[in-house]
C-alpha cells in the first residue's frame, strides 16, 4: 500500500502546473516512467474520495498521500556520525520535501564534536539521551563504523528513537519496538554491478 502512494505522488507534486484536477482514465503528461493511471481502487487505497466523471482534485490527492505517507507532520531526526557520509546527509536539502528534518548530529570523536556542519553543532554522543528525550524524537539515522553501529543503535533506543535508518553494514539487534530500515551501499553497487555486467554481456558488437 505504501508504495501506491509512493508511486502517484511525484507525478501529482510535478502536474499541480497543469491541472486542477486529475480524471481517473486521463494520463498525466510525464514521462519515462510511464505515466500514472488514476484509478477509483487506488484512490480507496489511501483514503482519496474523487468526484464521479471529474476525478480527484490534485491538491486534496497530495494533501491525502502525505497523510498516508506519514509526510504531512514534519519529522525530527538525530544523527551519529558525523563523518563523510553523515555529512552528505545532513546537508541534502530534499528531505525537506517529505517533511524530514535533521535536529540533532552526534559523534565519538573530539575533533569532530563542537564543529559546525551544515547549520547544526556537532554534539558528543554521552548528550544524546537528554537530546532525544527533551526534544521528543523519534528517528534516528545512524553513519558511524560498523564496529560502533551495535553500540551507537543501542544508545539512539535507550534515548526512546523508534525508528533507525541504518546507513552501516551491520545487522542490528534491537527491541521488537524499535523499527529500522536498512541502507547498505556496497550491497546496493554490488546489484548495480551484476546489471551493468549483465547489459555489457548482452551487448553485440
Amino acid at each position: 500500500m505504501v508504495s501506491v502512494g509512493l508511486q502517484i505522488w511525484p507525478f501529482c507534486k510535478n502536474f499541480t502546473r497543469r491541472r486542477t484536477h486529475h480524471h481517473n482514465s486521463s494520463r498525466l503528461p510525464l514521462a519515462p516512467p510511464p505515466p500514472f493511471r488514476g484509478r477509483d481502487k487506488t484512490g480507496q487505497t489511501i483514503g482519496a474520495a474523487g468526484t464521479p466523471r471529474i476525478g480527484f482534485r490534485i491538491t486534496e490527492l497530495i494533501a491525502t498521500i502525505e497523510r498516508f505517507l506519514g509526510w504531512d507532520n514534519q519529522t525530527k531526526a538525530v544523527l551519529i556520525g558525523v563523518g563523510s557520509l553523515g555529512t552528505a546527509l545532513l546537508g541534502y536539502q530534499g528531505f525537506q520535501n517529505f517533511g524530514f528534518r535533521f535536529v540533532g548530529a552526534f559523534d565519538r570523536d573530539p575533533k569532530v564534536v563542537g564543529k559546525w556542519v551544515h547549520g547544526r553543532k556537532v554534539q558528543a554522543v554521552e548528550q544524546l539521551i537528554p537530546f532525544v528525550r527533551r526534544s521528543e524524537i523519534r528517528l534516528g539515522v545512524l553513519t558511524v563504523p560498523v564496529a560502533v553501529a551495535q553500540e551507537s543503535a543501542e544508545l539512539m533506543a535507550r534515548a526512546g528513537i523508534k525508528g533507525i535508518w541504518n546507513f552501516t553494514p551491520a545487522k542490528l539487534r534491537l527491541p521488537e519496538n524499535v523499527v529500522t530500515q536498512k541502507e547498505d551501499l556496497a550491497e546496493g553497487l554490488a546489484v548495480l554491478s551484476h546489471r551493468l555486467h549483465g547489459l555489457h554481456g548482452n551487448s553485440t558488437v
